[in-house]
């Protein structure tokens, strides 16, 4: 939609609005809900109205047209929230909403800690730009109470009169919330903020929601409802030729079904107020319930939970609300969370069989379709010696890797070529390793090579944390590197992503890659300055100095005066002096306060970033060559993965990564979704009591008894909670197996699994990602989103950047399906996954939202 917009952004109100009335000093552009939302909550100035940039003036009569209408609360004792809920709960949901300048961000940030996740966009972006200071009002105080606006985004342009006609209709209807009265006309300058924004609703409001308030507005004033539904202005026909649903049929308890997705219905069964807005939206859905017994009537279901006592001074008695239920020219509106968390009306909801899993909207082919498929295309893929990088995705136990060992044996003369095979771990050679003996010639056997596992102690661990390579050496690990970069030496070797990732110039004729190796070539390290601070005893009196300074001046500094960070001190003075006694500093050091990652500061350079704790530190990046190496030296590079993280990789080195796809196929065994729950593990685990109580509310306790539970990597006291509560929580070789480290395993195959949780990288880390690859870094916002995915629209909390958004859902969706797959459902009968997260995965055979 169009949208008029000042070309510079402002950190504060101005004392001299003047150039903000100028023509010459705004744009006009194209753009969606989030991009609107994005300059309003980032101190642009706006207009509603669209114009003739080119002609005429900012004044009423030469605006063409609007899209746009917004309220301005100022000084108000309501928060935003309570507004933004009224609005649905009236059938006129919120596209988005920003705190203005006048905004106090204590109180931002009082509410946002106090308040639900939709709190939490606003709370990141406040506890960033608090820091950063330079906003606010233009004295340098805040107004009391709350002060922001509200905005709707409209289906479609309407005139300036109309504007005015809707507007006097929202201050009506939002009276009681206090709106500023003067802002009626859509010629008005509006101020941004600087305090965030947050987008309620991506889609625009469709004027029959309008007509409908309008209609409404009209019967307040007197009009009666069938008359006020013959108005042929103001949107009310839109509203009119809505179609009328048809009657639901209901038994006996429909309500309680309704329980938790619809808030006006809990409210009102609880004996809580309703306003005569909020009972025409909940009696005009109700309105449209049945008995199939002619002698039961919904409408008794209702009266049995009006409170006279609540309404008494009110309009509203058993009378009015039989009167309600008899209007025939109320239309319902959306008030209810329907499947996945999307809006609907209580007819429509109900209309559905909600007790029935949905079956996502996915086209699946037979096993055996997709056994003929890998048979003629793994070759295939192989075949191509295009350099690079691409990726064959296709699901888990599809049989990537039993074709992988066939091609080599069968297709590849081992004697001539040189073939590296990586796995992500030594366990995942030594198994891929026992199949090509079991499978190959004795010559063959003879070519075939595999990486020996680094015997590393506590001190080694101390050293690879440091970022020094381990004491310890091994002479048939190096009699391994040396082989492989021999030009003389061909056959097959196999290898760890790590080690792959670590070594430069490598020169083979194919790279084979089993599962995403996207983890391995970025290493990341943080720094921290607590952790810094205790390598000063090791240092002479200029160089203790000086990196005190330097510690003070990164503790201190502010995004917006830079990023990069100069590591020379470190690399020239503290490293080199540490390590001249680093044993001396190890001994004498508590594991725990190490400086991690210091000896980084040697091949890469830093950048600001944050701790889990919220503090400054020193972010260093080093990225494997591999990528850039494959393509200079002419070598393909082969994944195989059916969760590729392609995404963060095309970021970092700048290529577009080709992804061929196998079919989808049906599962011989069973994944069961259950979305009633995030998934997320809270703040500091929080939620798992939760999701521990809710997993036993949809399973039989026999159920739980003979299944194996996949979660979050816990402490001790956290896999206590979970065995505490009836749970067989993962174990391989005495380590729980939990949700980050499962890629791979084959030892859960057949079994009944619970994979309980849903995770996700913290917001820093997406936060570095966008910083590294971006030369204007902003900050990232996420908000509630529907979108179309797996064959299921489903009401997820993502990244508003699109970018982002891809990488976000990869790093989901990989943790959560490779978890899942460890039953190997696909082939084996038996395999039962009970998932419980709301992120809907393309493997589910049946989704239970409730």
């Amino acid at each position: 939609m169009l949208f008029c917009y000042s070309v510079d952004a402002l950190s504060k109100k101005p004392s001299n609005p003047s150039p903000y009335q100028r023509k010459e000093n705004y744009r006009q552009d194209d753009l969606s809900i989030e991009d609107i939302a994005r300059l309003c909550g980032t101190g642009h100035c706006w207009r509603a109205g669209i114009y003739d940039l080119n002609n005429g003036t900012f004044k009423k009569k030469d605006a063409r047209a609007t899209q746009l209408i917004a309220l301005d609360f100022d000084k108000v004792e309501t928060s935003p929230y309570n507004v933004i809920e009224y609005a649905a709960n009236v059938g006129l949901p919120v596209s988005f909403w920003y705190p203005s300048f006048s905004m106090n961000p204590e109180t931002l940030k009082k509410e946002a800690k106090s308040a639900d996740s939709t709190c939490v966009l606003i709370s990141n972006l406040l506890s960033r730009q608090v820091q950063n200071g330079d906003f606010g009002s233009k004295n340098g105080t805040y107004k009391d109470r709350w002060n922001y606006r509200i905005v709707w985004c409209l289906k479609r342009q309407i005139s300036p009169r109309e504007y005015e006609c809707v507007y006097k209709a929202l201050l009506g209807l939002f009276g009681k919330f206090s709106p500023d009265r003067a802002t009626k006309d859509c010629s008005r300058l509006w101020y941004g903020g600087k305090l965030g924004y947050e987008v309620v609703n991506q889609e625009p409001l469709e004027m029959a929601l309008i007509g409908r308030i309008m209609a409404l507005d009209k019967v307040s004033s007197g009009t009666e409802p069938n008359k006020a539904m013959k108005q042929k202005k103001n949107f009310i026909p839109e509203y009119a030729d809505m179609p009328t649903p048809d009657a639901v049929l209901v038994n006996e308890g429909w309500y309680r079904k309704l329980q938790g997705r619809c808030k006006l219905w809990d409210r009102w069964t609880k004996g809580d107020y309703l306003d005569y807005n909020e009972r025409l939206a909940l009696f005009s859905n109700l309105r449209f319930l049945r008995y199939s017994d002619k002698n039961r009537f919904v409408l008794q279901d209702v009266l049995k939970f009006f409170v006279p006592e609540t309404y008494e001074g009110h309009t509203c008695d058993e009378g009015q609300i039989r009167q309600k239920f008899r209007d025939s020219s109320l239309k319902p509106c959306p008030i209810v969370k329907g499947p996945l968390g999307v809006s609907q009306t209580i007819p429509e909801f109900l209309s559905q069989n909600i007790d029935i899993p949905i079956v996502p909207n996915l086209s699946k082919v037979p096993l055996e379709n997709l056994d003929k498929w890998m048979d003629e295309h793994v070759p295939q893929f192989l075949d191509d010696r295009e350099a690079g990088i691409k990726i064959l995705k296709s699901q888990t136990a599809s049989g990537k890797t039993e074709r992988i060992i066939n091609y080599l044996l069968t297709k590849v003369e081992l004697e001539k070529t040189k073939v590296i095979y990586a796995a992500p771990k030594h366990s995942n050679l030594e198994e891929v390793e026992t199949r090509l003996f079991n499978k190959a010639t004795f010559n063959q056997i003879a070519l075939i090579h595999r990486c020996p596992q680094k015997e590393i102690t506590q001190s080694d661990l101390l050293y690879l944390q440091l970022g020094l390579p381990a004491k310890t050496r091994s002479a048939k690990r190096k009699g391994f590197i040396d082989k492989l970069f021999s030009p003389d030496e061909k056959g097959l070797f196999l290898l760890t992503h790590s080690l792959l990732t670590n070594l430069s110039n490598l020169d083979a004729d194919l790279i084979i890659v089993d599962e995403e190796i996207d983890s391995s070539l970025i290493k990341e390290t943080k720094l921290g300055l607590t952790n810094l601070a205790t390598t000063i005893p090791f240092l002479d009196l200029q160089t203790s100095q000086e990196l005190t300074k330097f510690i003070n001046d990164v503790k201190d500094r502010k995004r917006d005066e830079g990023l990069a960070i100069d590591l020379t001190i470190l690399r020239e003075k503290v490293a080199p002096q540490v390590e001249e006694r680093l044993d001396s500093y190890i001994q004498s050091t508590q594991t725990s306060s190490i400086a991690v990652g210091l000896f980084e500061c040697y091949k890469t350079d830093g950048r600001l970033s944050k701790d889990n704790a919220g503090n400054n530190c020193v972010r260093m990046v080093r990225k494997s060559t591999l990528i850039g190496d494959a393509k200079l030296n002419g070598i393909p590079v082969r994944v195989f993965t059916a969760t590729p993280l392609s995404k963060r990789t095309e970021m970092y080195y700048g290529v577009e990564i080709e992804v061929i796809e196998a079919p989808l196929a049906e599962n011989k065994g069973k994944i069961v979704q259950f979305c009633g729950l995030s998934g997320a593990r809270g703040m500091h685990n929080d939620n798992f009591p939760k999701i521990a109580q809710y997993i036993k509310e949809k399973l039989p306790q026999e159920v739980i008894d003979k299944s194996i539970l996949i979660t979050f990597k816990g402490s001790k006291e956290e896999v206590d909670f979970w065995q505490s509560q009836g749970f067989n929580v993962a174990e391989n070789k005495g380590n729980q197996i939990h949700l980050l480290n499962n890629s791979g395993l084959d030892c859960f195959k057949g079994k009944s699994l619970i994979i309980a949780g849903k995770s996700d990288l913290p917001q820093q880390a997406y936060q570095d990602y966008y910083d590294d690859c971006h030369e204007s870094p902003q900050e990232l916002t996420r908000q509630n989103q529907v979108i179309e995915l797996n064959g299921v629209r489903q009401s997820l909390y993502l990244f508003e950047d699109e970018e982002m958004r891809k990488l976000q859902l990869q790093n989901i969706q990989s943790n959560t399906e490779q978890s899942a797959g460890r039953a190997r459902a696909l082939r084996e009968e038996g395999a039962t996954v009970y998932l419980f997260s709301n992120l809907v995965i393309r493997d589910a055979d049946e989704v239970i939202d409730r």
